[in-house]
């Protein structure tokens, strides 16, 4: 149960290490949508999540007060995607869709692993976005012992993208950027998220990690549908922050840093108005 200002003041695992309570998730899609009563979240939503770094399906609806129209929380129910991830790892040859309230990701059959989104563009400023996302997730950076610096052109055009899929982009790439460091102690760890124009027509967003870095033959595999170096997992968010960024008619690349670590990067479309 989440209250209004996105705060959790109760769960099913509330006796566990890693409880929700006292966790504030007011930047998922499913809390967004179910505060402000919209009809959409029905549709149920997918996500990575930020204490455990699992993939689930995430249902949400307002709760309300005896009489009152206004909502006073919500209330979610969250069901683990590992089922679906065994089926993948069968042989199978069927189209598999997978929805969020605001798009679609479908996989196709496993001969071609390819990915799509459908998305509701606007103009966003891509500065005020990731400063919305940084604090939000900020605290949870904290708990992993991580700290989040952003470096930001100030003079940078508005993006065409839909705001919802690019909040999810960024999370996604940092906690990549957070897991990436987890085993390291011989140096701070810490994230830089810049932004700087690519070309006259183009945004370029940066985040870096201080890792280890990705090892040379996998620069280019790291972005692929199911390839991963974790135990645990199919390495589908790199892949699906891919195919939301091709949506927007965006490219996606990763580098190593030359000292430590390695920096993702994406570029989107500036909006110019017609």
């Amino acid at each position: 149960m989440i209250d209004r200002d996105g705060n959790t003041i109760a769960s099913s695992n509330r006796n566990a290490s890693d409880s929700f309570v006292g966790q504030n998730y007011a930047f998922r899609p499913y809390f967004k949508h179910a505060i402000k009563e919209d009809p959409t979240i029905h549709l149920g939503y997918m996500a990575l999540g930020v204490t455990s770094g699992k993939r689930g399906i995430y249902y949400s609806h307002s709760v309300y007060e005896d009489g009152q129209d206004t909502p006073i929380g919500v209330a979610v129910i969250k069901a683990p995607i590992d089922p679906m991830e065994r089926e993948f790892l069968k042989d199978y040859e069927g189209i598999v869709m997978l929805t969020d309230p605001h798009g679609i990701v479908f996989i196709s059959n496993r001969t071609e692993w390819v990915l799509h989104t459908v998305s509701k563009l606007s103009s966003e400023n891509m500065n005020d976005l990731i400063q919305e996302v940084v604090s939000l997730i900020n605290t949870e950076a904290m708990i992993r012992n991580v700290s989040i610096e952003t470096k930001l052109d100030g003079s940078l055009a508005p993006v065409l993208g839909d705001r919802i899929h690019l909040q999810q982009v960024i999370i996604n790439f940092i906690l990549n950027a957070s897991e990436a460091m987890t085993d390291i102690d011989d140096a701070p760890r810490k994230i830089i998220i810049s932004t700087n124009k690519s070309d006259q027509k183009m945004v370029k967003v940066g985040v870096r990690d201080f890792g280890s870095g990705i090892m040379e033959d996998k620069l280019d595999q790291i972005i692929e549908p199911f390839y991963t170096t974790k135990p645990e997992g199919m390495g589908m968010g790199l892949s699906i922050n891919r195919s939301i960024i091709e949506a927007h008619a965006g490219r996606f690349w990763a580098e190593n840093n030359p000292d430590r670590g390695a920096t993702f990067y994406f570029t989107l479309p500036i909006h110019e108005e017609a």
